[in-house]
């Protein structure tokens, strides 16, 4: 019998590698799948700037080329939740083997590329995938702060990355239309008919769709970061865009967490 999970898996796996491969091509880089299975997925070059120059110019750290491990989840309808200010929000988990988190964690040029495909329920323009990219080194950070937890499965070694990809802020049509009557500045009617014209949510008019990372809560009277991870940090905006891969970093998240001092566990 044919293992159906295992291929959908790696054609899975294909798909956002070649997405990533895309959006490095659009970058004016290239990027090449490896031949065998070193722990990477793909190598990344900049011929193209080197032969004719770049069409921005970038000042990136490291030199050429870079080694990118991509990790891709599906994103279920299972996975939306609420989250503050009337947002929703997918909260999917990216997982690396012990050794994945090794290499990528000592490699000066190795990078994380991080895919989550929207549900598939009807065709649409906006329905692209959603791409993020981590210095490979940032792990050991994001590890220390507890954004990156171990996790043992089937006595294997891995860690946990859980990120919310979150929607704009909104209200729904039934609390707004409810609110407008309830003030007087609509009547019954109004409210019916402007019901059949207005969507089930409505934007609140201000905020932007961005990617959290969470992270445990910390104390220094609990000793340091506990509990299960509920505290929610913007990613920066650097990681949402492949052109910028190889410039310096710090911290990836909007996050005052290294300030805190790290107990010994």
């Amino acid at each position: 019998m044919r293992d159906t999970d295992f291929f959908a898996r790696l054609y899975a796996g294909f798909e956002a590698e070649h997405f990533v491969t895309g959006k490095l091509f659009g970058a004016g880089l290239e990027a090449f799948k490896l031949p065998a299975d070193f722990g990477f997925d793909l190598l990344v070059s900049n011929q193209k700037e080197v032969s004719i120059g770049a069409a921005k110019p970038i000042s990136r750290a490291f030199p050429f080329p870079y080694a990118i491990q991509v990790k891709s989840r599906r994103i279920q309808e299972s996975h939306f939740c609420n989250a503050p200010h009337g947002r929703s929000q997918a909260l999917v988990n990216f997982r690396l083997s012990k050794s994945e988190f090794e290499m990528l964690s000592t490699e000066d040029r190795s990078y994380l590329a991080c895919v989550a495909f929207p549900p598939a329920k009807e065709i649409s323009i906006a329905n692209e995938a959603i791409c993020f990219w981590l210095k490979g080194t940032q792990l050991a950070q994001l590890r220390t702060h507890s954004y990156l937890q171990e996790v043992v499965d089937g006595g294997r070694v891995h860690y946990d990355l859980q990120v919310g990809f979150r929607s704009l802020p909104t209200v729904s049509r039934d609390a707004l239309l409810g609110r407008m009557q309830k003030q007087g500045d609509l009547t019954e009617k109004g409210a019916k008919e402007l019901g059949k014209l207005l969507p089930k949510q409505i934007h609140k008019g201000w905020g932007h769709e961005y990617i959290a990372l969470y992270r445990c809560p910390w104390s220094q009277a609990l000793g340091g970061y506990h509990g299960s991870r509920n505290v929610a940090k913007k990613l920066k905006t650097v990681h949402l865009d492949l052109s910028g891969i190889g410039t310096e970093v710090s911290f990836p998240t909007t996050d005052s967490c290294e300030r805190f001092p790290v107990y010994a566990q």
